[in-house]
């Protein structure tokens, strides 16, 4: 089978994702419509709006998603190696470590902002990520981790892997925080990114980096909901000192991995691998739509905070 030239790989992926986020808005669009005439009072539902995410994502563009990376040739065989026990919890620590860490940016700028202009910059998941309900439990812990990581780690990584491991793990790292549409989500998405994506190359295996998204999911996301829902001091507390020793345990197993790290060169390493993948027709329209819908995000958080 005939390898594809590299530009054309990262332009069809560009494609492919400009399709999944495309087709992902036509779906909410087309039935936010008829919801916004008929019951309107759903539109402030945060379990409808999870549940219209979900269909519009797992169900109806995830599979049209398959379907144009299927036409990609470009695949370079994927060794399984299994993961113990041991290393696994260590890349869950340094997961733990590195969403939280690359949250604290989003902090820091809105810390800055509040100091120099007064204005309180709202958060994008605190509209979502409120109450411990069913449904957003299911998503965020099952749901999401299983498809997020199939489009990412496992259909766009095995795809960009003949161009080396460095270049995969990079560039699916930074696609999958585009893809979240915010800078918030956007800069921990793709910290935890990089952590999963070399799981994933390491091992060859997407079950491990599920189980792992799926943990940081739920101790992230869900676990200070539940601690909130409790109200009690001594509860806090524990959860208070098992968050910092977390991330002092994550720093510490970093330091001690990130000197043993080996990534494989790839059958056609890039000269210039940011150029490639960046300076084609797919790409660039997905780069334009989703930090424009960054910038978008960001304004209107300017816009609530001055009306508060």
């Amino acid at each position: 089978m005939e390898q594809e030239r590299p530009n054309t790989v990262f332009n069809k992926v560009g494609i492919a994702m400009c399709i999944l986020v495309g087709f992902l808005l036509y779906i909410q669009v087309l039935i936010m419509i008829p919801v916004q005439l008929l019951k309107p009072e759903w539109i402030e539902n945060i379990n409808f709006l999870m549940a219209l995410n979900g269909i519009s994502y797992y169900v109806c563009a995830f599979p049209v998603f398959v379907f144009f990376m299927s036409t990609i040739k470009s695949k370079k065989e994927v060794e399984k190696r299994k993961l113990g026990v041991g290393k696994f919890l260590a890349y869950f620590f340094i997961c733990f470590a590195a969403i939280n860490l690359s949250n604290y940016v989003t902090v820091l700028f809105h810390t800055i902002i509040h100091a120099t202009t007064g204005i309180e910059l709202g958060s994008v998941l605190d509209d979502v990520l409120n109450k411990p309900d069913v449904i957003i439990v299911v998503t965020t812990v099952i749901l999401a981790p299983i498809f997020e990581e199939l489009t990412f780690r496992y259909l766009a990584l095995n795809k960009l892997r003949r161009f080396g491991d460095k270049t995969a793990i990079i560039f699916t790292a930074v696609l999958f925080g585009l893809f979240h549409m915010n800078f918030e989500q956007g800069i921990y998405a793709t910290a935890i990114g990089l952590v999963l994506g070399y799981v994933a190359c390491k091992t060859g295996r997407i079950r491990y980096t599920i189980l792992l998204h799926a943990m940081i999911n739920f101790t992230s996301g869900i676990l200070p909901l539940l601690v909130d829902e409790l109200n009690s001091p001594i509860g806090t507390l524990v959860y208070t000192i098992g968050y910092f020793a977390f991330i002092l345990i994550g720093i510490i197993l970093f330091i001690l991995m990130v000197s043993k790290v080996k990534l494989d060169a790839g059958t056609e390493p890039l000269p210039n691998p940011v150029k490639t993948a960046i300076l084609n027709p797919g790409m660039l329209v997905f780069l334009v739509v989703c930090v424009g819908s960054m910038f978008l995000t960001l304004i209107m958080e300017f816009v609530g905070g001055i009306m508060k």
